[in-house]
């Protein structure tokens, strides 16, 4: 009898070891069929991750209970519990929903105009002649070309012919600093809009609800945790170090008075 309730007894220990430990767990990240290439996967319980392969497919540490959070720039992130039905299956997929971006109301107005400078000629009224409505085309296809980028470029340098000075100095200088002007441009724009991707990627529930962050401070944390140079760490995909510095820096965030 004894022996029989060390058996089972035995039996119960290795039992809740077992359900305890966590075991690589094999999923896919697919968006209807198609599989998401890099996409991440993240167990927040123990702040662990990896990302998926070409084919969607993933390999993570889990034990039931744990808390997941797959997330890519393109998707809707999704967070869900790791539970038995998943620990059931051989390999699970998660499905993300694809983000859509809402085109601003475009206004175009009415002209009647078809193109054929013979035919507009007719319905345009008495006040324009052909030569008017051809000059018409003529403002519209410049305005078109004078969009186009680099149409400065197009104009010769000026330069200045200094017979006492030496050599001649090209008056081109400006294309550069038009180059630098635009490169700061990109960078600014980059920065601004980091907090709003970074949002997107974790999930705002990730800054709530995990880092206990109040919803409209949570582009102000994001902006304060960057002398950490997390952007950096986002643009080389490194979610895990960026996660860990996101939580070491809320900590202090959160004792700031406003």
């Amino acid at each position: 009898m004894t022996k029989q309730l060390t058996t089972l007894l035995l039996l119960f220990c290795v039992t809740i070891n077992y359900a305890q430990e966590r075991i690589p767990n094999q999923g896919k990240v697919l968006h209807f069929k198609l599989p998401i290439n890099g996409a991440h996967v993240l167990n927040l319980t123990t702040r662990e991750g990896t990302s998926t392969l070409a084919d969607g497919s993933f390999t993570i540490s889990l034990r039931l209970n744990d808390t997941i959070q797959v997330s890519h720039l393109n998707y809707h992130t999704k967070r869900f519990v790791f539970s038995e039905r998943h620990q059931s299956m051989e390999n699970w997929s998660i499905f993300l929903d694809e983000l859509t971006n809402e085109l601003d109301t475009v206004e175009i107005k009415s002209h009647d105009l078809t193109g054929m400078i013979s035919t507009d000629s007719k319905t345009v009224g008495r006040v324009l002649n052909k030569d008017s409505i051809a000059q018409m085309y003529r403002d519209l296809a410049y305005q078109k070309s004078n969009k186009s980028f680099g149409r400065d470029l197009e104009k010769p340098p000026l330069v200045i012919v200094d017979p006492t000075g030496g050599p001649s100095v090209g008056g081109a200088v400006g294309v550069p600093f038009r180059f630098k002007d635009l490169e700061l441009r990109r960078e600014l724009k980059s920065k601004t809009d980091f907090p709003t991707k970074l949002i997107r990627e974790l999930g705002i529930q990730y800054f709530t609800k995990t880092l206990n962050i109040p919803e409209e401070k949570v582009h102000h944390f994001i902006t304060y945790c960057q002398f950490k140079n997390i952007k950096s760490l986002y643009d080389r995909n490194d979610i895990i170090k960026l996660i860990e510095i996101l939580e070491q820096e809320s900590t202090e965030y959160l004792k700031i008075k406003d």
